[in-house]
């Protein structure tokens, strides 16, 4: 969906202090876009097999998760964690909105530097979901099924641009945890995905099909499974 805007959403992108899997970013929003309201979407994207909610700024309506009522949805609720601050730098907020979205997704993947001030309420949420992982960089991620929390190792990858790694891990948990229900095997995938895509400038390290199932190989044979 495309809602007209003076101006489109702007971060700068600034690299602070050391925390796991890297450093943690500064970002600094310069101009942002208008909010994404759910009754503004299309009736045919209702009916939706797969879908993300990713608000950057919480410029996206939480209905959104009502609005899809047989579509499988993975959540990633940084932009709705953010607040804008002198100079328009982000600082963590609670999720006011979790117990709206929660009920009606499958999936819930967080950074580890959006839930590093919240760890009591992560915990809470992983509870509420079937499937959620937190991704920790270069150092992996923290797998969560049915609440139990499992160790996902990292695919090795010669850094580039990090940018966007965290929604490329949750888009590939979601596709292929809903084609094979196998959470395990689906956090690999990720995995996989996420690394790829951080060996190229923007979308470009997104591996197709035959990249990802022969990086699949490698890793399962690397961590003997």
């Amino acid at each position: 969906m495309n809602v007209p805007a003076e101006r489109t959403t702007t971060f700068r992108i600034g690299q602070t202090r050391p925390g796991p899997g890297g450093r943690t970013r500064e970002l600094a929003v310069l101009a942002r876009a208008a909010d994404l309201e759910a009754d503004a979407l299309p009736e045919a994207w209702r009916d939706a097999t797969l879908g993300a909610l990713a608000p950057v700024t919480g410029e996206v309506d939480p209905g959104f998760a009502a609005a899809f009522p047989e579509t499988s949805l993975v959540a990633l609720p940084q932009g709705w964690m953010r607040q804008r601050g002198k100079g328009g730098i982000l600082a963590p907020q609670p999720w006011e909105d979790a117990d709206l979205v929660l009920p009606r997704v499958q999936a819930l993947v967080v950074s580890h530097e959006d839930v590093e001030p919240f760890e009591k309420d992560a915990v809470e949420w992983f509870q509420q979901v079937p499937v959620g992982a937190v991704t920790r960089g270069s150092d992996g991620a923290i797998l969560f099924v049915n609440g139990d929390r499992y160790g996902v190792e990292p695919d090795v990858a010669v850094e580039k641009d990090a940018t966007g790694a965290g929604d490329v891990f949750a888009a590939a948990l979601l596709v292929s945890y809903n084609r094979d229900g196998n959470a395990w095997d689906a956090a690999a995938v990720a995995a996989c995905c996420a690394a790829a895509s951080v060996e190229s400038d923007g979308a470009a390290g997104i591996p197709d099909r035959e990249r990802l199932e022969a990086r699949l190989a490698a890793y399962r044979r690397r961590h003997g499974i």
